[in-house]
């Protein structure tokens, strides 16, 4: 299998509202955007940290946006922050 492009977007969506990302992916492709282009990561509550911190420390990442509580955000800054 040929190695296709990483996502331009990745979507990682409240564990509790997973399906309004999901929602927007298909929605998007029914745009014309292509499907590989919006990736959504979805998980459980126990998983969210370990998913936050893999995201901050990869270095393709150029751009992280981010809705939540103040803490999680000063959290994902300084993980982010050598990136």
């Amino acid at each position: 299998l040929p190695h296709s492009p990483p996502p331009q977007v990745v979507i990682k969506p409240a564990e509790a509202t997973p399906f309004t990302a999901v929602a927007l992916q298909h929605l998007a492709v029914q745009a014309g955007i292509p499907p590989a282009a919006i990736g959504v990561v979805t998980s459980s509550r126990a998983s969210v940290p370990a998913i936050g911190e893999f995201l901050a420390a990869d270095t393709r990442l150029r751009k992280l946006s981010f809705t939540g509580s103040t803490a999680v955000g000063k959290r994902l800054l300084q993980q982010s922050a050598a990136t």
